[in-house]
């Protein structure tokens, strides 16, 4: 189910219909991912959907509010609001904006290296956690320099997504990645407390995506973040909704995923590569994890 539009330049929204999207009804599996242009020129009820949503402000104003924390937003803001979270706009004054939907497992399936950018775990891990949402200042503003270069992007993006022209979905993937990528360098969380001491939590998250494969332990993860091995295994299964070594287990199985589908090397050496050691071990996670042997995964 898409936006509504009557006008190629305003978005409406009907309460009715918003409150739960599927991100598979309007887009493919295969290519997860929305964008709009449009204005709000009244105010938008509670929803929430099951997919992610990047904002990026080019004119009016608003309160966005969400999970009941009210944020004004104006030209140059950039929001990302997490599956699950319920939002809605207030004092709506002719809010311009693009208006990007996409699936954030696939979009890290095409590009892993994304996920080593401190910037990008504040937007896109730390961001929607709601308990350390005080602590720092999530939602990102960006001078004009910065925001004419992002709305070079978002036009060009634009472009191609209305158009559709033969290529159009690998020309979108490429240049929406260097959009999340140019945001994501560009972000610097502002930190007003030290409780959660986000950027040692961050340089963990960041260390785990650049060393996966390589024997990692909570002693090393927990000392990086200036916490004891039981706190930081306390807040990093809040924020993830797992532990620290299952995490590191699951970006190993996605990598396996992508080895699968696009080398013909043996399940042992994938394995080796993945950092699981053996071949047993690897299969025994990988059903755990998929409900299928990696043999029977390289063929679909």
């Amino acid at each position: 189910m898409s936006l509504s539009v009557d006008n190629p330049d305003i978005l409406l929204y009907n309460p009715d219909i918003m409150k739960e999207y599927s991100l598979l009804e309007f887009a493919g599996i295969d290519f997860p991912f929305q964008m709009d242009k449009g204005m709000h020129t009244r105010p938008c009820s509670g929803h929430s959907h099951n997919f992610i949503e990047l904002e990026i402000i080019i004119g009016g104003s608003a309160d966005h509010i969400v999970e009941g924390k009210t944020y004004h937003i104006s030209k140059g803001d950039v929001l990302v609001i997490m599956p699950s979270y319920v939002h809605e706009l207030a004092q709506v004054d002719h809010l311009k904006l693009f208006n990007f939907k996409f699936d954030l497992d696939k979009l890290l399936l095409m590009d892993t290296d994304l996920e080593k950018l401190s910037g990008f775990q504040a937007l896109f891990v730390l961001q929607p956690f709601e308990k350390y949402q005080h602590d720092y200042n999530s939602f990102m503003k960006l001078d004009e320099l910065k925001y004419q270069q992002a709305l070079q992007l978002c036009e060009f993006l634009l472009e191609e997504w209305l158009e559709k022209k033969p290529g159009y979905k690998v020309v979108i993937k490429a240049y929406f990645l260097t959009l999340i990528t140019f945001l994501a360098r560009n972000f610097s969380p502002n930190i007003t407390s030290s409780s959660l001491k986000l950027p040692e939590f961050l340089h963990t998250l960041t260390y785990i995506h650049e060393n996966y494969t390589e024997k990692i332990t909570l002693s090393l993860l927990s000392s990086m973040a200036c916490l004891s091995e039981r706190q930081y295994t306390r807040i990093f299964h809040d924020i993830c909704s797992m532990s620290p070594i299952e995490y590191v287990i699951n970006c190993r199985l996605a990598l396996a995923c992508r080895q699968l589908k696009y080398t013909k090397d043996s399940l042992q050496e994938i394995s080796i590569k993945c950092g699981f050691g053996d071949k047993v071990s690897f299969s025994r996670l990988f059903k755990k994890r998929y409900g299928i042997t990696p043999g029977k995964y390289r063929i679909l």
